[in-house]
């Protein structure tokens, strides 16, 4: 059996390290599979367990590190002449020397990009640049991160899916229920920071303090703060509190939460260009609407007026999205609902077994 060298990072259970999981499980038939892990917070055992990880120190491209590390080339050099893998597949792109490691050693490595770099152009573009020279494939995960590149000549799409992708069907009388709610419930799941549009929510929010609605609104977030941004969070749930038509609560970290409550819409505010949107496809496979910030690669997966809507980067905007889903009609509501289920059904796992195979051969 041939080996994989699998190469990460973790910083929680999040889409990234989702769909790490869901490669080293897909491909562990065909491949024997050894993981290092980098990062600065722990990791919990199952998950090592699950992708056959070792933890490990190596230098990953973010504030307070450097841009190449001569250590961490020598680092990857020796582990690959090691491990003596057939191949090496590079989960997040920010580790330059394993790619470089590789080139020299003569193995193939497949780097996926999931990160939006766009904001540092400069940096983007020699990268973009190296990887094109010394990676054997580039894969993205969305048609956003792709545009992201000028020369696509390595580059192919695995567009990203759930495991396990829930099966889920329409109930018309729990619709009926949630819309008619006069308690309107909304989710949101992700990072609480502002980069994730967390300001955007406490905005609308207060806005929609001064509208003559005859509903209110129960906010859920989930997710979990990173060291840092305490204070943000802070300062966002204080004026949270002081909101009379609106309840929000803060539920903390919770892996798929979509099916714990009657949800009316989920909101996916993130001011950060995102280059695929999981939390986004994991609510329409379950029926639940969105309201996404039209940046990155939501607007792959919503489309407006038919399976939730993109609004334009402010917090009336968002506001009026909510609105205007609240205003649709059951039968038109319910189309909406279908619609998710119809758009999640195109990310399905055969689909995304099918192109990770044909990326790596």
């Amino acid at each position: 059996m041939k080996k994989i060298l699998f190469v990460s990072v973790y910083s929680g259970f999040y889409g990234s390290e989702k769909m790490f999981a869901l490669i080293v499980r897909m491909l562990q038939d065909r491949f024997k599979a050894v993981s290092f892990i980098g990062g600065i917070v722990s990791v919990p055992p199952s998950f090592m367990e699950s992708v056959n990880g070792i933890k490990s120190e190596f230098n990953i491209i973010g504030k307070g590190s450097v841009r190449f590390s001569f250590k961490s080339l020598i680092f990857w050099i020796k582990k690959i002449i090691q491990e003596k893998p057939d191949k090496i597949l590079v989960n997040i792109s920010l580790i330059p020397e394993v790619v470089l490691a590789a080139w020299i050693l003569r193995k193939p490595v497949y780097v996926f990009v999931r990160e939006s770099l766009i904001d540092h152009k400069i940096m983007f573009f020699f990268y973009s640049y190296y990887l094109n020279s010394f990676s054997t494939k580039i894969i993205t995960n969305s048609d956003y991160t792709r545009s992201m590149f000028k020369n696509k000549s390595k580059i192919c799409t695995v567009y990203d899916t759930l495991d396990p992708f829930p099966k889920v069907s329409v109930d018309p009388k729990r619709l009926m229920r949630i819309h008619k709610s006069q308690t309107v419930k909304i989710l949101y799941v992700g990072r609480l920071s502002y980069r994730k549009g967390l300001s955007l929510i406490q905005e609308a929010l207060s806005l929609f303090e001064g509208t003559n609605n005859d509903f209110d609104i129960e906010f859920h977030l989930y997710g979990d703060v990173r060291k840092g941004d305490e204070d943000y969070l802070s300062s966002i749930s204080e004026g949270m509190d002081k909101l009379t038509k609106t309840k929000v609560l803060f539920l903390g970290y919770r892996d798929a939460p979509y099916m714990n409550d009657e949800y009316f819409c989920m909101v996916a505010p993130s001011t950060l260009p995102e280059t695929f949107g999981l939390t986004v496809l994991e609510s329409l496979s379950h029926g639940i609407p969105v309201v996404a910030n039209d940046v990155g690669a939501y607007n792959e997966l919503i489309k407006s007026n038919s399976n939730g809507i993109l609004f334009s980067q402010t917090s009336q905007s968002l506001l009026d999205g909510i609105l205007k889903l609240k205003a649709l009609s059951y039968d038109e509501y319910l189309v909406y609902c279908q619609n998710g289920l119809s758009t999640a059904a195109k990310y399905s796992e055969d689909k995304y077994l099918a192109q990770l195979y044909k990326s790596i051969s």
